[in-house]
């Protein structure tokens, strides 16, 4: 009886792997897809020539290091605006700051923390981006950037999820 049961408990345990895989399979792509919508709203948000009072422009440097990385078992899927800035940025003296570079960066060495299960990671590079979020710029554009784009993110993974169908 007891060859029956190690058996038994094998194929669950096989059957309910191949599950799990198709299941993160599907969440997997969900979040890709999420992550594009984001870097649409990304583009569309930080509007050229100076952007809005919640989403500013002063060099697209800000636009370009604000991105995604979704990431699957050690698979990165990267998902970055196209990128506008054409001068570099300096800020508390640190020259040459290009927003793109910063965001591959960002995202390539995050693949190490989020090596296993499934992430997706809303990114923003640049040094000053805290401080814009948090405090505006110097003119006081950019409050709460960073957390809409987290709030519009979290609710676009919570809206894919209730239509996966199992």
């Amino acid at each position: 009886m007891s060859n029956y049961t190690a058996h038994n408990s094998k194929v669950f345990s096989a059957g309910l792997r191949k599950f799990a895989d198709g299941i993160k399979l599907k969440i997997a792509d969900m979040l890709k897809s999420v992550a594009q919508t984001i870097v649409g709203v990304i583009d569309g948000n930080f509007a050229p020539p100076k952007g809005t009072e919640q989403f500013p422009i002063w060099s697209n440097n800000l636009h370009d290091a604000t991105g995604i990385g979704v990431y699957v078992d050690g698979m990165l899927y990267s998902f970055i605006p196209t990128a506008r800035a054409t001068e570099a940025q300096s800020n508390g003296g640190i020259k040459g700051i290009f927003g793109s570079a910063l965001l591959q960066q960002a995202i390539t060495n995050a693949s190490t923390q989020f090596s296993t299960g499934v992430w997706i990671v809303l990114f923003s590079s640049v040094p000053y981006a805290y401080k814009i979020n948090m405090q505006g710029s110097k003119i006081g554009r950019g409050v709460g950037f960073f957390e809409a784009l987290k709030q519009t993110l979290l609710d676009d993974v919570i809206a894919g999820l209730q239509p996966i169908r199992l």
